[in-house]
């Protein structure tokens, strides 16, 4: 028989505060969620009864019509004509009206993406960080959803502090990053450029920004949202602007390659309108002797690293075609991890460039004068970034997942977070579909302050904010 005095028969539950703490926060997370589902329905129903009123006064109209269109057609026109047909104007103004408030609802392209079948939509969750995250994730501290709809062309991200050159909803626009990490849209747009006929985009200060076309350059000024000067760069030079395949620029010098050969110009750039001639001072033509994989402008002034095809190897120029070094990469490297391209990203800060081959990275320091590292990835990475002296390298792959890591611990995944939830898109095909047209990732610190991380693909712009990993 058990003792009723038996104290273990009595054992009272053991609370802790991170238990308790834990509790609290997965039910605060549900009540949430529910909320938020709530608002989301109600902001459809709200819709969904608008649309109902419109359809129902049109079908009032068109009954209205039926019935006196005998008369119409019989009897000479008459003041009550007049009046059918003001009643006719006010019935169009409601339904523009209808039209207007179903723009202008937060949830409208949801709705709309539902209604065509389209992906899933995007929801106000994810503006708030309480999305279903695994053990990596949980590194998330801040999050930004700016904007979404479908893509249509290649996007272009550009940063300068905490301005930002984006191309959404098929327009070029202009943000601001405030004190607070929050991504603040100027409402300044770049009227009258076609965003599929631009091959890059460059901050040339925080006031100026140089856009560069198949029709030439045109620099424009942010605050008083003009163009300062354009210039058609391609008039006298054998030059085809539509196959441009690689670009660059960086103080007063703009490089573009065109098959195998390479062209600079030496910009100068007004602060205040001139005249269109006195934009260019000088070029410089080059054709290198191995084949063109990818080309940069290099550290020092007046130079550039060309990554050659023939035989894997650096080769740093000078603007007068001269080799000034020659630096070997492929004793370990097969041809075929760079039989389809390679690219260069430099890092000033640490004196060190990376070198991407598909899955295949190099990094090679100028300082040490060797390679320094070299890793297999498992998916090749379709946009990265390598800067700062600590060499962050960032790396976006095809399903949307972007990660941060250090040269020091490349191993060592120390920041990941997914630019699109796969919820999404509906279907990992999908998913693919959507970033073949383009994800970049750039990073960017304000005053010394902690890093922003910022992505660009699907339309969408999104700002992660991390601690103590830079």
């Amino acid at each position: 028989m058990s003792d009723p005095f038996n104290v273990q028969s009595h054992v009272r539950p053991h609370y802790t505060l991170p238990g308790v703490m834990h509790y609290l926060q997965t039910e605060f997370t549900k009540n949430e969620r529910d909320r938020i589902t709530w608002e989301l329905e109600k902001s459809e129903m709200k819709s969904y009864i608008s649309l109902l009123e419109s359809e129902n006064r049109q079908l009032k109209y068109e009954l209205a019509k039926l019935q006196s269109s005998d008369d119409i057609s019989n009897q000479p026109f008459k003041s009550d004509d007049m009046g059918r047909l003001t009643k006719s104007k006010k019935v169009v103004q409601d339904n523009v009206r209808e039209i207007i408030y179903l723009l202008n609802n937060s949830n409208v392209t949801a709705q709309l993406d539902t209604l065509n079948d389209r992906d899933l939509p995007l929801h106000e969750m994810e503006r708030l960080n309480l999305n279903t995250r695994n053990t990596e994730d949980s590194l998330f501290k801040n999050q930004k959803m700016l904007k979404r709809s479908i893509a249509e062309n290649r996007p272009f991200l550009k940063i300068f502090q905490n301005n930002i050159l984006a191309t959404l909803d098929n327009k070029l626009r202009c943000f601001k990053i405030d004190a607070d990490s929050q991504c603040v849209d100027t409402g300044m747009e770049f009227n009258g450029i076609e965003i599929k006929k631009i091959k890059g985009i460059f901050w040339l200060d925080k006031d100026r920004a140089m856009i560069l076309t198949i029709s030439g350059i045109t620099i424009w000024t942010i605050q008083g949202q003009r163009i300062l000067s354009e210039l058609n760069i391609f008039d006298d030079v054998l030059f085809n602007p539509e196959k441009i395949r690689h670009i660059d620029f960086k103080h007063k010098w703009l490089l573009l390659t065109n098959k195998n050969d390479i062209h600079i110009w030496e910009l100068n750039i007004p602060k205040i309108s001139c005249p269109f001639d006195t934009i260019v001072e000088n070029k410089y033509d080059i054709q290198p002797s191995k084949g063109l994989l990818d080309c940069i402008l290099g550290i020092t002034e007046k130079s550039l690293i060309v990554l050659t095809s023939n035989l894997l190897e650096l080769e740093v120029y000078n603007f007068e075609g001269e080799i000034l070094q020659t630096i070997e990469l492929g004793k370990d490297v097969s041809k075929k991890k760079y039989s389809h391209g390679g690219r260069l990203f430099l890092n000033k800060d640490s004196s060190k460039i990376l070198v991407q081959l598909k899955k295949h990275i190099i990094i090679y320091s100028f300082d040490q004068k060797r390679t320094v590292f070299q890793k297999t990835l498992e998916n090749a990475p379709v946009s990265m970034y390598f800067k700062y002296n600590n060499d962050c390298i960032g790396i976006a792959y095809k399903d949307s997942v972007i990660e941060i890591r250090m040269l020091e611990t490349f191993d060592q995944v120390l920041f990941k977070y997914i630019h699109r939830l796969p919820t999404q898109l509906g279907s990992q095909t999908d998913m693919t579909s959507q970033n073949d047209k383009g994800l970049i990732i750039d990073a960017t610190r304000i005053d010394g302050s902690k890093p922003i991380l910022l992505s660009l693909g699907d339309n969408i712009l999104k700002l992660e904010t991390t601690d103590n990993i830079f």
